[in-house]
């Protein structure tokens, strides 16, 4: 099950993760976390944990976006 979550704050920004104040559920990891840009919905990071207060997600960056799409 996927949650969704309108205009919720994102708590800091590292050069590796995300942090926001999504509560999720354990079996949760590896779902994405969209962001609005420009109007479109887009991946900006995949969900790998936290606590009932604040998660994390690892940031898509260049290096995990080349990584991933290998398996396309």
């Amino acid at each position: 099950t996927l949650s969704r979550h309108d205009a919720l704050p994102i708590y800091d920004v590292n050069d590796d993760f995300l942090m926001y104040p999504v509560d999720r559920e354990v079996g949760m990891s590896g779902s994405p976390i969209f962001a609005f840009v420009k109007g479109q919905r887009i991946v900006v990071g995949i969900h790998t944990g936290g606590t009932s207060q604040i998660n994390r997600a690892r940031r898509i960056d260049a290096t995990l976006y080349r990584f991933m799409t290998q398996f396309l």
